[in-house]
């Protein structure tokens, strides 16, 4: 029976989220994108317990990196930030890509959508009329901060491969350079578990 139940904690592993450091989540976490905990030549790995922040970087290749942050409710239940390179340099497209699970009956589920505010091009474009709809397009960086719970949610130009036919019109670096604020502050609402829209500058 002792062999039985090991054998059932090795396939199914059982963490209590109040007993456990960032990097007992990390080495549970799936995503075809997470690096290993190791270091190595292209894998330097800094874990911050204290601020529940891990990053992972290829120190050979800057846009090779990812992120995995902790979030805390009130109830102390938890939700992850997994940030992550999206780049395709072969079209010249250099972006990343940000995430939110809960680990719940040993199981990752992506609640990016839950609690993470809708963030479109009017929100930085501000209250002057919005460009013809053509001209929206951006690539939005959601930032997950080593210290304190704030997000930097930043625009940043689309590239033309985002465009029909890779055509960059070219009204719209001039366009993009007017949107009123560049920077967007998502504040962690431990109450309700969620972000917030916060500051904009």
């Amino acid at each position: 029976m002792k062999n039985l139940i090991l054998g059932f904690l090795l396939i199914f592993p059982y963490i209590s989220q109040s007993q456990t450091t960032i990097k007992d989540f990390y080495e549970i976490f799936k995503h075809e994108e997470r690096k290993p905990s190791q270091n190595s030549e292209t894998n330097k790995v800094f874990i911050d317990e204290k601020n529940a922040f891990i990053k992972i970087e290829n120190p050979k290749d800057a846009d090779d990196a990812i992120s995995f942050k902790c979030f805390t409710k009130n109830d102390q239940s938890k939700v992850f930030g997994f940030q992550y390179s999206a780049s395709q340099p072969a079209l010249g497209i250099f972006m990343t890509r940000t995430e939110f699970y809960v680990y719940q009956n040993n199981e990752w589920k992506n609640v990016t959508e839950q609690v993470c505010p809708n963030i479109g091009f009017k929100d930085f474009w501000g209250s002057q009329p919005l460009p013809e709809r053509s001209l929206n397009e951006f690539n939005l960086h959601l930032i997950l901060p080593q210290t304190g719970t704030t997000i930097l949610a930043k625009s940043a130009p689309a590239t033309k491969e985002q465009f029909v036919y890779g055509n960059l019109p070219k009204e719209y670096m001039k366009t993009f350079e007017k949107r009123k604020f560049k920077v967007i502050e998502l504040k962690w609402n431990k109450a309700t578990g969620k972000f917030d829209i916060g500051k904009r500058y």
